[in-house]
């Protein structure tokens, strides 16, 4: 302490305790973040990948699966024809 405030040893930094007391703890190492950027302690992934914890401070930017494409039948429904004798018989509305 030097004039009223604490000073830390280099590799450690001050942590509020209590209003007036304070001790130097060592921080965390910062985190590692693979195939994307680091920005304020928060690993950010580029699009097409998601963030997966390799580590207790390292992840990495792995691919996701692409959406699923419309495969199978045909979702449209198939012509209808009606026989003209059948139309005949149904009565009209007027």
């Amino acid at each position: 302490m030097r004039n009223g405030q604490c000073f830390c040893p280099k590799g450690t930094e001050r942590k509020q305790t209590g209003t007036y007391a304070y001790e130097c703890v060592k921080p965390p190492p910062p985190i590692t973040c693979k195939g994307g950027s680091v920005k304020d302690g928060v690993c950010y992934c580029p699009k097409g990948t998601a963030r997966k914890q390799t580590g207790k401070y390292a992840y990495a930017c792995e691919k996701t699966a692409p959406p699923p494409t419309q495969s199978g039948p045909s979702t449209t429904l198939p012509e209808l024809k009606i026989d003209p004798k059948l139309l005949k018989k149904i009565p009209r509305l007027q």
